[in-house]
């Protein structure tokens, strides 16, 4: 991680001049002329990716229900599948077959405004396995 973060901050300084840069989306119909700072000062911000997520879930006013995953080492099992198949049904989150632990997660990942869509680089950390 530490040599992907250098590599990364390191050739944004040399194209750019600064870490730091102004990023023209035009992604925003509302507003055409929307600019975004990007930051790749080292370090990166890290974030625990189930921690983040069930941090997120709060954040958005999730029920309670939802706000406590289950634990990475049993994510393999179908009631935790059916916790994330229910979040993401719940939440109108959108996941092709097979609906897999790791696919709805992968999927409430993509719709968190803080995990996904970070103006500057973001490392997910200790992402679960299957």
């Amino acid at each position: 991680m530490a040599f992907t973060e250098e590599l990364l901050s390191k050739m944004v300084l040399s194209i750019k001049g600064s870490y730091k840069f102004n990023y023209h989306p035009g992604d925003d119909p509302s507003d055409p002329n929307k600019v975004m700072e990007i930051d790749f000062t080292p370090p990166f911000n890290r974030i625990p990716m189930m921690k983040g997520l069930e941090q997120e879930m709060k954040a958005l006013g999730e029920d309670e229900e939802f706000c406590t995953f289950p634990k990475n080492d049993t994510l393999h099992t179908e009631e935790a599948r059916l916790f994330f198949d229910k979040l993401c049904k719940k939440r109108n989150v959108e996941c092709a077959n097979p609906r897999s632990s790791a696919r709805l997660i992968d999927k409430l990942v993509e719709i968190t405004s803080n995990l996904s869509a970070s103006a500057s680089p973001l490392s997910l950390l200790t992402t679960p396995s299957s």
